[in-house]
């Protein structure tokens, strides 16, 4: 499985406009990163399937601090470019039948994944009064959460 999800932190917004990744593999997986950085195979996001985690931890970061930043994150990630050129490839994730614009689609995830984290208690938002943006914090169980996870989690809580 290829997994480059280390790569992109280098830079946040995707500030940068080029850089450099050095892979390290098994000689058995080699001419399936020639492929890759040749052109001859396409790389698909996996984000929609972890955003959760993801967003958890770009909280902790400081990356994202309201809504508005989560939405500018997702907007600007490989996800998004993704999603645009090979719908199909995210069926899980878009409704073909919708009317709704991409940007519409994102703040649509966004909102989704912010409410199940908050219901969970991995979050907090707090709404500021006189139209200032809320603020989202992670709860001490978020921020165990993004240090320890090193797979797809749930934001359900055991009790």
């Amino acid at each position: 499985m290829l997994d480059l999800r280390r790569c992109h932190r280098i830079s946040p917004f995707a500030s940068d406009k080029e850089g450099v990744a050095i892979i390290l593999c098994e000689s058995s997986a080699t001419g399936r990163y020639q492929q890759l950085l040749a052109g001859l195979s396409v790389l698909e996001s996996n984000l929609h399937k972890h955003l959760i985690e993801h967003i958890v931890s770009e909280v902790n970061l400081g990356t994202i601090t309201n809504s508005a930043a989560a939405t500018t994150w997702l907007r600007n990630s490989f996800f998004f470019q993704r999603i645009q050129r090979n719908p199909s490839h995210y069926a899980s994730v878009i409704d073909a039948d919708a009317v709704q614009s991409w940007q519409e689609r994102v703040e649509e995830l966004v909102s989704g994944a912010i409410a199940a984290l908050k219901s969970a208690e991995i979050i907090t938002v707090e709404k500021e009064e006189n139209n200032a943006p809320d603020e989202i914090k992670v709860t001490e169980l978020g921020e165990i959460m993004s240090r320890v996870s090193n797979g797809p989690l749930s934001p359900t809580r055991m009790n």
